[in-house]
This record gives C-alpha cells, structure tokens and sequence, in this order.
C-alpha cells in the first residue's frame, strides 16, 4: 500500500511510540529523588548530604554532554547501516545492569560508578529512540 499520507496514526501506534518515556521518566524522578538518597543514609549517614550532591553533579554533566554525542554516534552508524532500534534495545539492557548493580553496591565509589552509567544509558536511550 502507497503512502499517500492520509493513513491515520493509530492509538496503539502512539503507545508502541510512547512507551519508552513511560519508564524513562519513572527512572528519571525517582533515581536522584528517592533511590540515591535512600542508598546514601545506608552507605554514608554522616554525610550523605555532600555526597548527594556530588553525584547529582555528576548525573547532570552527563545529562548535559551524554545527548548530543549519543546523537552523532546514532547517525554514524546509521548511515552505515546500523539499526536503531537495536541500539535502544542495548544501551537500556546496559541502563537495567546499571541499576541492578547499584542495588548491590556497598560502597559510595561504586554507587557513583553505577550512578554514571545509568545516567549515561538512560540518556543515550533516549537520545536515540527519540530520533
């Protein structure tokens, strides 16, 4: 069937779309706002403060920098013919790894560590699913 243009979007088509977000945004709020905190007063209660703010500067410098050149990889390899949606598929297996290891972790170093990335595939994820 030729596209002519007119076909309609379907509901199930805007679901298999959005579905991503509904997950990337679960992971989003809570991982700086209840997961790391909660972590930290086990690894670190005297000064948790300090080192949530640590790690949160460290997940925003990778939520600024990781995008646009998740972005540019994306394309490279697309325009040799990789598929994107494999790609999606493996930086969320390496996202999931991520937060199962920071469930695990016993030290700040390694919650860091599990910190970056998680933070780093959930935005390379994003960056090329959105695309």
């Amino acid at each position: 069937m030729e596209n002519t243009g007119t076909e309609r979007f379907r509901r199930r088509d805007h679901l298999a779309v959005n579905a991503l977000w509904i997950g990337v945004h679960f992971q989003d709020a809570a991982l700086m706002a209840i997961l790391v905190p909660a972590l930290l007063l086990a690894l670190a209660p005297k000064n948790h403060i300090t080192v949530l703010a640590a790690l949160s500067t460290l997940a925003a410098i990778a939520t600024a920098i990781v995008p646009p050149v998740a972005g540019a990889l994306s394309d490279r390899n697309r325009r040799r013919g990789g598929d994107r949606r494999i790609q999606t598929a493996v930086i969320l297996a390496i996202d999931t790894l991520a937060l199962v290891v920071m469930a695990q972790v016993s030290t700040i170093v390694a919650l860091g560590a599990a910190l970056v990335v998680a933070t780093v595939a959930l935005m390379s994820g994003s960056t090329v699913y959105q695309v």
